[in-house]
């Protein structure tokens, strides 16, 4: 997987304008009776990288973390002002579990988001 992005870091000869998911972090925090909106915290580890004439990649040492706590509160407000990238992303996040749910668990049948 790769995400380009458009404001990168240059070197020569490199242009580090790629993205690359190191790590990603979905947490529930569970509340005993009830948990209506969920409260979500996401985390995503990231290193950016380059690739030269030859098509060689070369990373970046260090990498970025960006973290949204209670990501579903974040997510309804940004949607109010007419920012629904944050919703629409944790839709996909929530249809692509299920896909590798039936995929990877087939004893659990069928699986789709309700």
């Amino acid at each position: 997987m790769a995400i380009e992005i458009s404001n990168a870091e240059h070197a020569p000869e490199l242009n580090f304008n790629r993205i690359l998911l190191a790590d990603l972090h979905l947490t529930q925090r569970l509340v005993p009776k009830d948990s209506s909106p969920p409260y979500y915290i996401l985390t995503i580890e990231i290193r950016k990288y380059a690739v030269d004439a030859d098509g060689n990649r070369h990373y970046k040492s260090t990498t970025d973390t960006l973290t949204i706590e209670d990501y579903a509160t974040v997510a309804m407000k940004k949607a109010m002002d007419g920012d629904m990238d944050l919703v629409n992303a944790a839709a996909a996040i929530e249809a692509a579990l299920a896909k590798i749910l039936q995929d990877q668990r087939p004893d659990y049948g069928f699986a789709q988001v309700v």
